[in-house]
């Protein structure tokens, strides 16, 4: 069941869902990761949709204090990022097959 949208505001098409995420997923890996502003917007797909926030100065103490737990969380992170990037490699490999058709 989706819980959540994650969506970018495209200029000519609008909010474009960019991923859908179920429940126990993780979201803004790429904001503490490369600590850059979040890229994307979390809206919530579920009428009741319970979300546990940890702001990016409080995981930092959490990891230096328990770096099994660090590693963890960290390797979830890094899975899930790899996992999205393989999904938008596919998605690329196929916009190149339609486009030799035009």
């Amino acid at each position: 069941t989706v819980v959540v949208h994650i969506t970018r505001d495209q200029a000519k098409a609008g909010s474009v869902v960019l991923a859908r995420l179920s429940q126990g997923e993780i979201l803004g890996e790429m904001s503490y990761i490369d600590r850059r502003p979040r890229s994307a917007n979390a809206v919530a797909a579920a009428h009741r949709t319970t979300l546990l926030v940890a702001d990016r100065l409080a995981l930092d103490r959490l990891f230096e204090s328990d770096l099994r737990l660090a590693n963890g969380i960290l390797t979830g992170m890094l899975r899930k990022l790899s996992e999205r990037l393989k999904k938008v490699d596919d998605q690329l490999e196929g916009f190149q097959d339609l486009i030799k058709y035009f």
